[in-house]
């Protein structure tokens, strides 16, 4: 709604029961005719329009003041307001959320000025919406109820308010149903809090969209209003769920594997067959993507359903299972496995660090600058198989040489704990680059 078409709503409610095209245009110093547009914009965006018009009199005028008041001041301000005409699937969601008896659906046409067929058409919309939340809009003998669980309801009305989402988090939905009890830099400074916690409590790092999800759904799980973050001392039941909707939302982050999983196994099977073709990206995705879903785990509230149709090309490397979630990453896999091509080149850099991600991240930077295979691993075991196939080799590690095949191959040492120093790194591009 426009600053003007604020205005001359806001006119007929000091006091003027009737006001002309002529005297509104004077008070807005506009022309009648933009006057007239206003009010044409203003009707045109209800189903019910608000402003009427007496030919008699040649005036206009307001036969419901109360919806007025409504459709004026359910509002954050000018940028964010609530229409009544737009704002429907939120304001039936909320209204049925906050009713603590059921309520028919007269009420609710009359509460909200929309006429039943709009309600009818909205609640058909809105029952789509939130059937994935696990939630139902019912109609008893007595009236309409919302059905589910409490925290599945909070979910769902902080899901309601995507919409309104803005870099300022605050908006007209959150001030809405939270009667301004929260700032926009108080929202900001608790999401950097909850985005802290996440990584500390559940080692996931989400998109702000999620995030902010999370937020609202804790603030509305909380009786008062706080300015403290603390996911670690709701009951156990919340907490799971706040931990499996970060799990089945995860975005890529460095973490630790453990040493020996089947993920390192795999992963060390994948690089041998790969044949040093290089896509870091996609390993980095699969390994925080298919280790946070590690056994294929049945989540409680947001269940993730197996995959059975498993690339063969992946399902020789290990007997793993997966979910529907991992199809991105395995099709990834399959095309990446089949484009692999035997290696020309006579020199291998091998990376061999107890952190495998430190070990990824740092081929990741030595593939920008150097053609040669890299192989990254985190199983002494393995190091004889990787090297077999290369005469020379660049052995990059913390602590370990190579001892059982020097006699074998022409082996260069170099500190993984130094390539934090710009001159080492460059020095080491330089010499890799240097051999024949």
């Amino acid at each position: 709604m426009k600053d003007r078409e604020r205005l001359i709503l806001t006119a007929f409610v000091n006091g003027h029961s009737e006001l002309s095209s002529t005297t509104l245009a004077e008070q807005l110093s506009v022309t009648a005719r933009t006057v007239l547009n206003d009010i044409h914009a203003i009707n045109s965006a209800l189903e019910v329009p608000i402003i009427l018009f007496d030919p008699k009199r040649r005036r206009y005028w307001v036969k419901d003041l109360d919806r007025l008041i409504t459709l004026l001041y359910s509002s954050e301000d000018q940028h964010g307001a609530l229409n009544l005409a737009t704002d429907w699937p939120f304001l039936i969601y909320f209204t049925l959320y906050e009713a603590r008896h059921p309520l028919t659906a007269e009420r609710l046409t009359e509460r909200l000025h929309l006429s039943k067929t709009l309600l009818t058409q909205t609640l058909a919309n809105l029952r789509q919406t939130i059937a994935q939340w696990h939630l139902s809009v019912v109609g008893l003998h007595d009236g309409l109820v919302l059905k589910g669980s409490m925290i599945w309801k909070k979910f769902g009305l902080a899901q309601m308010t995507l919409s309104r989402i803005n870099r300022r988090i605050s908006n007209a939905y959150i001030s809405h149903i939270f009667a301004d009890a929260y700032s926009s830099q108080s929202l900001q400074r608790m999401m950097l809090l909850l985005r802290q916690e996440l990584l500390s409590s559940f080692s996931v790092q989400l998109d702000d969209r999620d995030e902010y999800l999370i937020l609202v759904t804790y603030l509305l799980l909380r009786q008062e209003p706080t300015d403290e973050i603390g996911l670690r001392q709701l009951p156990p039941e919340t907490q799971r769920f706040f931990e499996e909707f970060a799990h089945t939302r995860v975005s890529s982050l460095p973490i630790q594997l453990p040493a020996g999983s089947p993920y390192m196994q795999m992963i060390a099977k994948l690089r041998i067959a790969a044949n040093g073709v290089q896509d870091e990206d996609m390993f980095r995705v699969l390994v925080t993507n298919l280790y946070l879903h590690r056994d294929a785990r049945t989540y409680h509230f947001f269940p993730m359903s197996p995959l059975t149709n498993i690339p063969t090309s992946v399902a020789g490397l290990t007997e793993l299972r997966f979910n529907q979630a991992d199809t991105a990453v395995l099709n990834t896999l399959d095309k990446l496995l089949h484009s692999a091509q035997p290696s020309s080149s006579r020199l291998l850099v091998l990376i061999y660090d107890d952190d495998y991600l430190r070990g990824m991240l740092l081929s990741r930077r030595i593939a920008r600058y150097i053609k040669r295979p890299i192989q990254v691993t985190s199983n002494m075991f393995q190091l004889n198989t990787l090297i077999d196939r290369y005469p020379r080799i660049a052995f990059i590690s913390p602590k370990i040489r190579l001892l059982s095949s020097e006699m074998k191959h022409e082996i260069r040492y170099y500190n993984i704990d130094q390539f934090d120093d710009t001159g080492y790194f460059l020095k080491f591009i330089d010499e890799i680059n240097g051999i024949s």
